[in-house]
């Protein structure tokens, strides 16, 4: 764990400005020595904390904005990822190191090209979830600037984090093998090949990437245009205030400063940042105007950026201003920042953390529409800040047809940090990939015109006024990158599938879906004799438009069962219509709770009650009439045999009624999460039909039930297999409601899914 650790936090120097590149292969080195010699569970708790360690280290940047809780709210997100990820790779090398003597050097191989594939797919699930993904903290962000970068071409960024990972897995598994102990030459040779065979062969191709650029970039380029990006070192962050058109008026000033300079120099286009113009010319005519003057001074066209309003929206705009013309085409920055220019899910989050969530008081509208421009005599593609790393919108301009790509940015919300620096690494790896020079703007630091092929034709100094100008050629090439667009991603997702379905094989499954239990019930007691005593126990809440149809059907179809309505003070007068249906039958008790704290609690009273009242069997079942009463006499007919009985929709003969395919998904795939992290043999762990025998539920210690809400029912179910109960489960019918409202919420199933993980790694 801890080795996993100091590999996470070995990443953060290893990206730029530190720039200790060589720091990124100790860092996958040693987290994968880490998870050397474990299995998924252990693989996956290492990898959380390496994770965690891995994208604090990379953007501590992020506490400049909005200090330290939302970095650590984003790496623990960002941690469980990696511990997915990092699951994998360990129960597949496990598994491939049972086979060792069978593969022989073929095992070198497969791990040294399926883990870092593994790590590629994990890059791409953290670049893509949740609300779009994190697209930071990327292996090939720390080696921009080495000739690894030209890999990029190839495959885009993915290609080189590849590179990273198979150098450093290559050399851990050569060190693994201890070839300097065999006494065969063969097998020396053999092994060290396999092992680093593989790195070997994508170092040949960076050192030959650029013979293919130049012969694929052949042909292809344009002449030159003189283009000017300007920098002007002005607080324009989200967060601050200062004073209205000050940010205008220093990009205004270090352009005046640039004609002063250069006269009339033959110029194509003048780009300025994000933001750099900080009263929208919408609504500003006199800055409108300003601007028109400027750009019919300058003789070039002028790409600014400002944030503007149009009708209900608000948007993050890049606006072109062209001289003699009346009108100014626009882009609308697609992919805003989820937490830094808008919030999702507002009301849940700002729940958690109100004052954090108000400081982000404006939500930016997506656009709708490719950011590409026809001017300078060529075809221009824009895109704003973070969304230089979102790898579909560099792709989807060079598909439109830009033949230089336009790079705002506003890093003047993160001070004097790294971030403006790892910012440009992206820059530069993107300008490899899609074949393209990048104009590179920012507010503060630092503005950068770069080839496609990544190399720096002029820069700034950091967080100081002044301009980069470069003549650049505008590439129609289409480079392999962009033509075969995502090919790594879909290899590397592939093979992560295949890994999860080795691990999750048909015996494993089958172990999972209850063989153990089975196993268990074979070799039981004698059957106990039917004790006839039973409570159904039956939580409501606001369930008087059904609560006389549901136990009445359940009275006249089991007559040999009570029933105990636990009612948590519903305001529609479910208690009151228990009470009535008490007084005229003795068969139904009523327990009145005060408040509504939970299904849990509700039924921990119901189990008390029952257990003071003498009765043998205990009856979870729903007041919504989704349990059918004649299903529970099956379910009681396979009581006397088993310590828990469980109505089940998801074995054989189960089924449900009336629920949506994306209901029955949600369903089944929280249950076999669920009993695959608790390795816990119920295929229907999260039902909430079920039979208790009374003797074996005084014998769980239940007051340490911690769950309140439907993690409830996983809970007890989980304590139960952990006591070596004898579980059945018995195929039931489950019916939608027809009458009511389902208590289900986004927060009870996040406590669910929180608290099933917490189980799974405390296990």
């Amino acid at each position: 764990m801890a080795l996993g650790a100091i590999g996470g936090l070995l990443a953060g120097p290893a990206l730029p400005r530190t720039g200790i590149w060589f720091a990124i292969f100790a860092s996958v080195a040693l987290i994968h020595l880490a998870i050397r010699h474990t299995g998924f569970w252990a693989g996956a708790g290492i990898g959380v904390v390496a994770g965690f360690a891995l994208y604090y280290s990379q953007s501590e940047w992020m506490t400049a904005y909005l200090g330290p809780l939302p970095l650590a709210a984003l790496a623990l997100v960002e941690a469980l990822v990696v511990g997915l990820g990092l699951g994998l790779a360990a129960g597949i090398w496990s598994w491939l190191n049972r086979h060792r003597k069978r593969l022989g050097a073929r095992y070198q191989l497969f791990v040294a090209i399926w883990l870092p594939l593994i790590w590629v797919a994990r890059e791409w699930a953290s670049c893509h979830f949740p609300y779009g993904g994190y697209q930071w903290s990327q292996l090939g962000q720390a080696v921009a600037d080495t000739g690894l970068a030209q890999l990029a071409f190839w495959g885009g960024i993915p290609l080189v984090s590849l590179a990273v990972a198979m150098l450093a897995i290559g050399v851990v598994l050569w060190l693994e093998a201890k070839p300097w102990r065999v006494r065969e030459a063969a097998t020396y040779w053999r092994r060290s090949l396999a092992a680093l065979g593989p790195s070997a062969l994508i170092l040949l191709l960076a050192l030959f990437t650029p013979m293919a650029q130049s012969a694929v970039f052949a042909g292809h380029e344009a002449s030159a245009l003189r283009v000017v990006s300007v920098q002007g070192n002005a607080n324009a962050g989200l967060l601050a205030n200062p004073n209205p058109g000050s940010i205008f008026v220093k990009h205004l000033g270090v352009t005046e400063k640039f004609i002063a300079e250069n006269g009339n120099k033959s110029l194509a286009l003048m780009v300025w940042p994000e933001n750099s113009v900080d009263l929208s010319p919408l609504t500003h005519p006199l800055v409108a105007a300003e601007l028109q003057s400027l750009t019919d001074r300058l003789g070039a066209p002028l790409l600014i950026g400002s944030v503007v309003e149009r009708g209900p929206d608000m948007l993050n705009e890049s606006i072109l201003y062209t001289p003699g013309s009346s009108t100014q085409p626009f882009y609308d920055k697609r992919r805003p920042v989820p937490f830094g220019e808008y919030v999702p899910d507002r009301a849940f989050y700002r729940a958690l953390a109100p004052q954090l969530i108000d400081l982000i008081y404006r939500g930016y509208t997506p656009g709708k529409r490719v950011g590409t421009f026809d001017t300078a005599g060529t075809r221009i593609g824009a895109l704003i800040c973070f969304e230089i790393g979102i790898d579909e919108i560099t792709h989807d301009l060079v598909t439109h047809g830009s033949r230089v790509i336009v790079s705002q940015a506003n890093n003047a919300d993160f001070g004097h940090t790294d971030e403006a620096f790892q910012q440009e690494a992206l820059l530069r790896l993107q300008a490899i990939a899609t074949g393209r020079p990048i104009i590179h703007a920012s507010t503060v630091a630092t503005t950068e015109i770069v080839t496609a092929s990544g190399e720096v034709l002029s820069d700034t100094k950091a967080f100081t006024p002044g301009w980069a100008e470069a003549a650049i050629h505008p590439n129609t090439a289409i480079t392999p990158a962009m033509a075969c667009f995502g090919w790594l991603d879909y290899l590397a997702l592939a093979l992560a599938i295949i890994a999860a379905l080795i691990l999750l094989d048909l015996q494993i499954l089958r172990w999972v879906s209850g063989k153990s239990q089975k196993r268990k019930i074979e070799s039981s007691e004698t059957p106990r004799k039917a004790a006839l005593k039973t409570l159904v126990i039956m939580p409501t809440y606001n369930e008087a438009e059904s609560i006389r149809k549901i136990a009445g059907g359940l009275l006249t179809t089991v007559d040999s069962v009570d029933l105990l309505i636990v009612d948590d003070n519903s305001p529609d007068g479910t208690g009151k219509i228990a009470d009535q249906m008490a007084l005229a039958n003795q068969r139904v008790k009523v327990l009145h709770r005060t408040e509504k704290n939970g299904l849990g609690p509700a039924y921990l009273a119901g189990f008390a009650w029952g257990f003071d009242a003498g009765y043998d069997y205990l009856v979870e079942m729903d007041a919504d009439g989704s349990h059918r009463a004649e299903d529970l006499l099956a379910m009681l007919a396979a009581a006397p045999n088993y310590d828990l009985v469980i109505g089940s929709r998801w074995v054989k003969g189960g089924k449900v009624v009336n629920w949506p395919l994306s209901r029955q998904l949600i369903s089944r795939t929280g249950n076999l999460y669920a009993r695959t992290v608790l390795r816990a043999g119920i295929r229907d762990i999260t039902a909430g039909f079920r039979v208790f025998n009374a003797e074996f539920l005084k014998s769980l210690d239940l007051s340490a039930i911690a769950s309140a809400g439907y993690s409830f029912q996983v809970e007890m179910a989980w304590r139960c297999y952990k006591a070596n109960a004898r579980i059945h489960e018995v195929p039931i019918t489950f019916v939608e409601r027809e009458a009511g409202y389902s208590k289900m919420s986004k927060k009870i199933v996040f406590e669910a899914l929180w608290r099933v993980t917490q189980w799974g790694l405390g296990r």
